[in-house]
């Protein structure tokens, strides 16, 4: 989700990336009605452009936590994590706290694919054992008469 500061781009990329008004309308806690009405031009209160800017940056950081994977994020919206003393993001972002989210998610590492790193991991350890068979033949050079 491109960072954009403007509350109907927001929901329109809250609502591809979760399937339906209503599913933003729920993760913010208001009516579809409302949803419809901020994307056709009725202006949100501040408090409540804060809470979209908050939701579009909590999928963001979910997105990142993910490896990019933005099929995951509407269910790790609703699963309780660890980071937030068990609580599910959606329930924080209801609340108006998505900012909270955010700080608790963004130093978290994102997901890596294992297979990446196993190789990532046997091609360095490959390297470092021909530097050493090279400084081993090296050594034996210098100390052979």
């Amino acid at each position: 989700m491109a960072t954009t500061d403007d509350p109907a781009r927001q929901l329109e990329q809250l609502a591809e990336l979760l399937g339906s008004q209503g599913a933003v309308a729920r993760l913010l806690g208001t009516e579809s009605s409302r949803v419809s009405e901020w994307l056709h031009g009725v202006r949100p209160r501040p408090a409540t452009r804060q809470r979209i800017a908050d939701a579009a940056a909590v999928v963001d950081v979910l997105r990142t936590r993910a490896g990019g994977d933005a099929s995951s994020v509407p269910n790790v919206l609703e699963t309780p994590l660890p980071e937030l003393a068990g609580q599910r993001p959606s329930e924080l972002i209801q609340r108006g706290r998505g900012s909270e989210v955010v700080a608790a998610l963004a130093d978290v590492e994102p997901a890596v694919d294992l297979r990446d790193a196993e190789r990532d991991l046997v091609a360095a350890l490959l390297e470092l054992a021909r530097a050493a068979r090279s400084s081993v033949r090296a050594l034996q050079a210098t100390q052979t008469p």
